[in-house]
């Protein structure tokens, strides 16, 4: 058998082949099996040989296996220790979700941010910084890409499962994270103060019910839930929380407390049960994300226009309060209900937020008649806005001269059978530079194709150097 690799061997192939997939590089680490297991005497065997020979090479097999397996962790773990130090809290971090979880990464670099382990820059948000670290976990093989964006960048990742073996190990080991799974009655012992806590619930039957001192978790930054809402700690308890991330999970959910959460940063109660928001909820003056997209929340309460920080307003069908404008900070906003009578001025007054550079409207013309199908950009409007997504049932959409002078990426997304009355898109001759544009449909209709046709004769005529990108949803 070939004799194992050396540390500075093995140290070597992880300095050449750290652009090379894991795979590829365990393959250079493995062992070759000697013949002499392989086949014991001359001529023909006997049955006792035949057996011995076959539990041989399982053994062989199995040998190969585990020194493999060590061989990849000990490549992990130079991997690891080689790591400069920003990054070696980012990987840790990745261990609060479970194997396999594929992870979007906007929502990973508003969490990271959020919780404080990206340095601040004069010249660069802290966000984009955040997104340069995720792509360098991805360039170093520590993590893997799992979707793309239409633009060809990471959408989302996950993490090989040897990987998630070994960053749960260090965390724990390090007490950075906390995990408790469905089947645990009690929080693991050994544990000081809880920093970031994982309850890893499964189904709605089977959910985290372990224990957890309410002086270990008082100090607690981070609390994420998977699942189902089983087993969360009652926020009255968490006063230094910096995340709270529900995204997705069911069963009822108890907010009691969470306006008293003051260093709140974000709050993300993406596609759970929740209906109806805390009126306090402005007292969380650090929020900087607030996310009830795919929620039953129907309005946002007033005291939203207190959050004087926030960056990112995903509202999904809430409506929107009168005077959102006022929220200067805001660099992205997403909302539905465009084009009813009571959002008649929501774009003037989402076109005074001054930092605003991504937009995504959802716009519902199903009951609207006359001029009131039509989304107008008015002139000299939006002038910071960088990406503008709409998702409508009819492409009723006019850009103003002068209006969007910035806007680099546009989205337009129809859900339905585009309609007769359809009035189509004009002005797109008025966005100067616009650089890619993205048409995606839902049902791929005559009267979509020739609407986006059109669209497109336009957008390759004015803009010959803007990439258009033509999506057909059924099969996306």
């Amino acid at each position: 058998m070939a004799a194992p690799l050396s540390d500075d061997e093995i140290r070597l192939m992880v300095e050449q082949g750290v652009h090379r997939p894991l795979e590829e590089t365990m393959r250079k680490l493995q062992s070759a099996v000697p013949d002499a297991l392989r086949a014991k005497g001359k001529g023909l065997p006997t049955l006792k040989q035949l057996e011995w020979a076959d539990d041989t090479e399982r053994s062989a097999t199995r040998v190969a296996q585990d020194m493999e397996l060590e061989g990849m962790k000990h490549i992990i773990k130079l991997s690891y220790n080689d790591l400069p130090p920003h990054l070696k809290p980012c990987l840790l971090y990745l261990s609060i979700f479970p194997d396999n979880h594929e992870i979007e990464i906007e929502r990973l670099a508003r969490r990271l941010t959020a919780e404080g382990f990206i340095s601040e820059c004069c010249y660069r948000d802290m966000e984009e910084t955040a997104t340069d670290y995720i792509n360098e976990l991805i360039d170093r093989n520590l993590i893997q890409p799992s979707r793309l964006n239409h633009d060809g960048t990471h959408r989302s990742c996950v993490v090989h499962p040897v990987i998630h073996d070994f960053i749960v190990s260090m965390s724990m080991e390090d007490n950075f994270v906390t995990l408790v799974h469905a089947q645990q009655k009690f929080a693991p012992r050994g544990y000081r103060t809880i920093r970031h806590l994982s309850l890893l619930n499964s189904g709605k039957y089977d959910q985290a019910a372990a224990q957890i001192d309410g002086a270990k978790i008082s100090r607690a930054r981070s609390i994420t839930v998977f699942s189902h809402t089983g087993g969360m700690p009652r926020l009255n308890y968490l006063s230094v929380l910096r995340v709270l991330d529900l995204e997705d999970c069911e069963g009822p959910l108890c907010l009691d407390g969470l306006c008293g959460l003051l260093l709140l940063r974000y709050l993300n109660l993406k596609g759970t049960d929740v209906s109806k928001l805390p009126a306090k909820i402005g007292e969380l003056r650090c929020l900087e994300t607030l996310d009830v997209r795919s929620t039953k929340v129907k309005e946002l309460p007033p005291s939203i226009l207190k959050l004087e920080k926030l960056k990112h307003l995903l509202a999904g069908n809430a409506r929107l309060p009168t005077g959102i404008g006022k929220l200067k900070s805001v660099l992205t906003v997403s909302c539905r209900n465009i084009g009813k009578s009571t959002d008649v001025d929501i774009l003037q007054e989402l076109d005074e937020m001054a930092s605003l550079s991504e937009l995504e409207l959802f716009c519902n013309f199903t009951q609207i008649s006359g001029d009131k199908r039509q989304v107008t950009f008015p002139s000299d409007g939006f002038k910071s806005l960088r990406k503008l997504s709409i998702r409508c049932n009819s492409p009723s959409v006019t850009f103003m001269t002068g209006a969007l002078s910035k806007v680099r990426v546009l989205e337009l997304k129809l859900e339905q059978c585009v309609s007769e009355k359809s009035r189509g898109v004009s002005g797109i001759e008025h966005l100067p530079h616009l650089k890619r544009m993205l048409m995606e449909f839902s049902q791929h209709d005559a009267g979509a194709a020739a609407a986006m046709a059109v669209v497109r004769k336009v957008v390759e005529t004015v803009h010959p150097s803007c990439e258009v990108i033509t999506v057909n949803a059924d099969n996306y």
